[in-house]
């Protein structure tokens, strides 16, 4: 009997000892499979970075791009006031000329 239970004994620590050997061995991929994943990580938040980086840039020069364009509305659109305005005073004199012209020959 004694030799039956250790046998079975054994066996059980031979399956300890196996099922031990296999988590090592998984712990031992996860390690190397977490490692590899890190620096994949570190590779595409890198990349990430760099992208965003390129897009903050062009972001930024979109935007100095439109303001430098509304200022050059804004200073063809006062060119424009002016110049009706100046056409405009004209006019009002021309009229007021020939309303004068007129009423001295009558």
């Amino acid at each position: 009997m004694r030799s039956k239970e250790n046998d079975e004994q054994e066996k059980e620590f031979l399956n300890l000892k196996e099922r031990m050997k296999k988590v090592e061995e998984n712990e031992a991929r996860l390690r190397a499979e977490n490692a590899e994943l890190s620096k994949k990580l570190a590779k595409y938040k890198k990349q990430m970075d760099e992208g965003l980086g390129k897009v903050e840039k062009e972001k930024d020069d979109l935007k100095n791009l439109v303001n430098k364009e509304e200022e050059r509305v804004q200073d063809v659109i006062k060119k424009e006031v002016q110049a009706w305005r100046v056409q405009d005073k004209k006019d009002k004199d021309n009229l007021h000329e020939v309303i004068q012209e007129q009423l001295k020959e009558r």
